[in-house]
């Protein structure tokens, strides 16, 4: 077939699509009778015989000359894209974009568990309730979006399915940078301003579990609030601060109350030491950081959050250290010191937090806990560090296990964490453990992990009939997907 034959019912069939969408656009006019009467009316498209005569004027153009050929398809060709224009003209304005400069990227994790508790002490059987169970079990399950709105403005959303019985939220937030004075403002729910094991991400850290102070302190890690993150031209220093909600909303979303429980919290950080040279294998960090924290006034033991509880850096059924509400508590205060040491592929890190609270008729009650590790990369690799954060960063294997060059990434630790949560009247236990860990990196969004835990729990009386106390055993596997 000649080209400009071609070219004629190529048209012509891009007419008849218009026509059919202009029928369908009818078909639904009394949802939106003035748009389709306005698209009617500029497109003109209503009588089929025109249609006809432009689907059949292939075959008058045969009959013609080449001259009369060319002048008729230039004419239809004139009349098509008059036709086109009306038509985008009458969408125009009514489908858009919700922001032209907006962008999103979607990511999740998936952390699968396995637990076993190969030996205890009777102890330790009244302080779970039970015999400590084996179970298997997703930790995470999470999925969400994040993005930017404008050059300025961004927001994250993860939404937490790992129970399926009830979905919760975890960040949910609006952020804005370049803000005068505070560079990063954060408003929503996300993370508070202290304890590095929970700042780092789940996703990072070197142990499947955190440990018994980190859970303390930071029960479920985020809360409402509005925060300030700034850091220095250099990158050596950073600086968060914000207020925030104490009481936990991710399961309902709200907080109802004329007592609203504020907490100030903050946390300066330093890279002391940071090898550029060497890629950043090289770095030394340490961190202070501190909250004061208003508690339910109304004397609900429930809506109190004058409460540590930790559970034995393993997944069980309930906290083996538990303070319980304490009674009279007016506010709690938080102090810690952190510290960070890399060399190549050798790693220690440790902290150390303390909680006062103030109680009215009882004296202030004192708590507090510690940890370190150390860690090391057989196959030669470094942990990274953030300095925009001050937090551990993503980790990326020399050979990823898939790629035939090798077994991916092997690295080994060894953790010791205390807690004691007996002070005054307040017999919440004092924990002991010794964890020894392996991680397995398939790829930098890859991971197995592997951990021994043989802790001690001694003087545990908050919530059971007699002071208790008793070691165990822990064996911890979890398989985790990052994106």
């Amino acid at each position: 077939m000649h080209f400009k034959q071609w070219a004629v019912m190529f048209f012509a069939s891009a007419v008849s699509v218009m026509y059919v969408v202009n029928v369908s656009a009818q078909d639904v006019s009394m949802a939106a009778p003035e748009v389709n009467a306005q698209a009617s009316s500029m497109i003109e498209l209503k009588q089929p015989a025109e249609m006809d005569s432009v689907v059949t004027s292939g075959t008058r153009l045969q009959d013609a000359s080449p001259a009369d050929q060319d002048s008729e398809l230039m004419q239809r060709i004139t009349r098509l894209e008059e036709k086109l224009a009306v038509l985008e003209a009458g969408v125009d304005g009514r489908v858009k974009n919700g922001q032209a400069n907006s962008k999103m990227s979607l990511h999740g994790r998936i952390h699968f568990d396995h637990w076993a508790f190969p030996k205890n002490d009777p102890g330790i059987d009244l302080i779970e309730g039970q015999n400590p169970q084996d179970r298997l079990a997703f930790r995470r399950v999470r999925i969400g979006v994040k993005g930017d709105i404008s050059d300025k403005t961004y927001y994250r959303i993860t939404i937490e399915y790992a129970n399926p019985g009830q979905v919760q939220y975890r960040d949910v937030f609006l952020g804005m940078n370049d803000v005068p004075f505070f560079q990063k403002l954060q408003i929503g729910n996300q993370k508070r301003p202290y304890s590095l094991d929970q700042l780092n991400s789940s996703n990072t850290n070197v142990f499947i579990e955190r440990p018994f102070i980190a859970d303390a302190t930071q029960q479920d890690t985020r809360r409402l609030g509005i925060q300030s993150w700034n850091i220095s031209a250099n990158q050596a220093w950073s600086w968060q601060y914000g207020v925030f909600n104490r009481e936990n909303t991710q399961n309902d979303g709200r907080y109802i109350s004329d007592h609203y429980q504020l907490e100030g919290a903050a946390r300066l950080a330093n890279t002391v030491y940071y090898d550029e040279n060497a890629g950043g294998r090289n770095y030394a960090h340490w961190a202070i950081s501190g909250s004061y924290g208003q508690t339910d006034k109304d004397g609900d033991s429930a809506a109190n959050t004058a409460r540590l509880r930790a559970r034995p850096e393993a997944r069980s059924s309930s906290r083996w250290l538990e303070t319980g509400a304490v009674a009279g508590a007016q506010s709690v205060s938080l102090l810690g010191i952190e510290g960070v040491y890399n060399r190549g592929r050798f790693q220690l890190a440790g902290e150390s937090m303390q909680v006062w609270m103030k109680r009215d008729p009882q004296a202030t009650t004192f708590f507090w806990g510690a940890y370190g590790y150390a860690a090391y990369f057989l196959t030669g690799e470094h942990i990274p560090w953030s300095r925009k954060t001050s937090t551990l960063g993503k980790m990326k294997p020399n050979h990823n296990a898939s790629s035939g060059f090798g077994w991916g990434a092997l690295q080994v630790g060894v953790r010791y964490s205390y807690a004691d949560f007996n002070n005054k009247d307040i017999f919440g236990g004092e924990g002991k453990s010794l964890g020894f860990g392996m991680n397995w990196w398939w790829n930098p969004n890859t991971r197995l992990q592997f951990n021994y835990i043989h802790g001690q729990i001694d003087n545990r009386s908050v919530g059971l009939a007699r002071p208790t106390s008793g070691t165990y055993d822990i064996l911890g596997t979890r398989l985790m997907v990052f994106f």
